[in-house]
């Protein structure tokens, strides 16, 4: 699946259901160790969603984001917005969606700035640009652990992602990403 989706310049999403226990995670990490032998780039994306607690809307996506920018929760506020803003002037070449892109990127869960998103589509479209423009330069993979727990805006963000995909075939992306819901 995961090499006919790089062919085919399609999302994917594949989901992997079972009782806890049974060796999702492992599944996922096996994937990963692949995924890290092959000679082509591929980006690898993992985030969790948390059962509770304050904040965790978009957990998953924002671990995605930290992990991308290599933000620890150690890091200082502005340490962390400079590892953000060199991660964003990495993936986007355009100065102008580096700007618009930014503060979208911040205000949710990384808790870096304040609400600038009008809208959940507004920023929707912020975290899909960012990750489009990997995809862009190789196969993007983003694998969303523990959804059950996953509030409605991340399940509906993962939906607006794969609707994207389907009515823009990214056609400018050398390869297109695969959603792995585990």
């Amino acid at each position: 699946m995961f090499h006919a989706t790089a062919d085919e310049k399609r999302a994917r999403l594949v989901s992997v259901v079972g009782v806890a226990g049974i060796g999702k995670s492992r599944l996922a990490w096996e994937f990963e160790k692949y995924i890290d032998g092959l000679a082509e780039e591929v980006w690898w994306h993992r985030g969790r969603s948390l059962a509770y607690g304050e904040g965790v809307a978009y957990w998953a996506l924002a671990e995605m984001v930290r992990m991308r920018a290599r933000i620890s929760e150690e890091d200082e506020p502005e340490s962390a917005r400079a590892k953000l803003r060199e991660a964003i002037e990495l993936q986007l070449d355009d100065p102008e969606e580096q700007a618009w892109v930014e503060p979208r990127l911040q205000q949710h869960r990384l808790g870096l700035a304040d609400r600038t998103a009008p809208d959940r589509e507004d920023l929707f479209s912020a975290w899909r640009l960012f990750f489009e423009r990997m995809a862009e330069r190789g196969a993007l993979i983003m694998v969303f652990e523990d959804l059950h727990w996953a509030d409605s805006g991340l399940v509906a963000f993962i939906e607006y992602l794969l609707d994207w995909s389907r009515g823009h075939p990214i056609d400018a992306c050398k390869r297109s990403l695969v959603c792995y819901i585990i």
